[in-house]
Formats: C-alpha cells, sequence, structure tokens
C-alpha cells in the first residue's frame, strides 16, 4: 500500500482528502472529505464534512468522550523529526471536542490541563450533512512545540483524519492514512502532508 501524502495550500483553492478507509470491525462509515490549509501568520484551518443524516451528538462537556458520538478528528504532528508529539481533535456534530497533545495514546494532556487556549470550532448541520471547522493558530502550536511556528513552503507534517461513531446505531471507523489495528493514536502510520 502506497504512503498517503496531502499537500497543504497556503493560497488557491485547497485539494480535497477523503477519509474512506472503513475499518472491517465496524459499519461502512459514511462519506468524508476535507480540506487543510496553512494561512501564515494565523495557523492551520481544517474543513470536514460528513453525509450523515441525524448525527448522534450527545457529549456536551469538553474534553470528554466525544468519540462515542458521530466524531471527526485531525491527529498532528507538525514536527515529526522532533518526536514531542501530535494533537488530536476530536469533534462532534454540536462543536464540542476533545483537544489532547502527547507522543502517544497513554502519555497525554488535555490543552485545558496544559493552560494552552484550544482551537476554535464551528459546526454546522443541514439535512443530510454536517460540517466542522477548526482553526490551530500559530500561537497555539508554538505553545505546544515550544518554538516558532510559520511554516515555509516543502515543511513536512505527519497527520491523519478519520471518523468514528464508537456508540451509534452502527458503529464505525474510517480513516484517511491506513492503519494497521483498529487504533486511532498510532503516529506509525499517519500519513505526510507537505506545505506547498
Amino acid at each position: 500500500m502506497g504512503e498517503s501524502v496531502y499537500y497543504v495550500k497556503t493560497d488557491g483553492v485547497p485539494d480535497v482528502f477523503a477519509v474512506a478507509n472503513s475499518h472491517e470491525k465496524g459499519a461502512q462509515a459514511p462519506k468524508v472529505e476535507g480540506t487543510l490549509c496553512y494561512i501564515p501568520g494565523t495557523g492551520l484551518e481544517l474543513t470536514m464534512q460528513c453525509w450523515e443524516k441525524n448525527p448522534r451528538a450527545e457529549v456536551t462537556v469538553p474534553d470528554e468522550r466525544v468519540c462515542v458520538d458521530s466524531c471527526m478528528e485531525m491527529f498532528i504532528c507538525c514536527f515529526p523529526e522532533q518526536g514531542a508529539g501530535y494533537l488530536n481533535v476530536e469533534m462532534n456534530a454540536i462543536g464540542n471536542a476533545k483537544c489532547a497533545f502527547g507522543p502517544d495514546r497513554n502519555n497525554r494532556q488535555t490543552l485545558t490541563e496544559m493552560g494552552i487556549p484550544r482551537p476554535t470550532i464551528t459546526a454546522t448541520a443541514g439535512e443530510d450533512r454536517w460540517q466542522v471547522q477548526c482553526l490551530v493558530t500559530e500561537e497555539l502550536l508554538e505553545k505546544l512545540y515550544n518554538r516558532p511556528c510559520q511554516f515555509a513552503p516543502g515543511h513536512e507534517m505527519r497527520a491523519n483524519f478519520y471518523k468514528c461513531g464508537d456508540e451509534t446505531d452502527a458503529p464505525h471507523w474510517a480513516t484517511w492514512a491506513p492503519i494497521g489495528r483498529l487504533d486511532f493514536h498510532t503516529p506509525e502510520f499517519f500519513g505526510r502532508l507537505k506545505i506547498q
């Protein structure tokens, strides 16, 4: 299987990625597409859209397990060579999110615990689809990585994008970059992002 690569645009129309690798242990996941842009001086802007009617959205407390709801997620490591960790942003259809940082599943802190402002998240829903938009600012990333986060063309990151619904009527798990086991906290399977 080839490595997943996505080109993060800094201007113009962004490329679309698809979260289309449904895991065999679950139902077929609904269609999910997204874009990620880097806005110099601002940060990373993620948009994800899911074609799903009546998504489960019952978790209302920040940093609780939104993965039990219908959920779209971004896990991203901005400096993979540094080995410092990755940010996970897990969002349900009402814009509630779990946001944490660390090197793996077991060694993570929420941004709230770290005293770092959370990303700005907006959720909208229509009759047959829902969407989330998330802005991860350069300032937020600089606090996580303790270094400047202005990305030049050619800069490479590692990431994966997910769709799940652990306690929906039809539990499902899907990924952008294929994973070797049913575990989203697997940075070894993250795909490549390249700033263009």
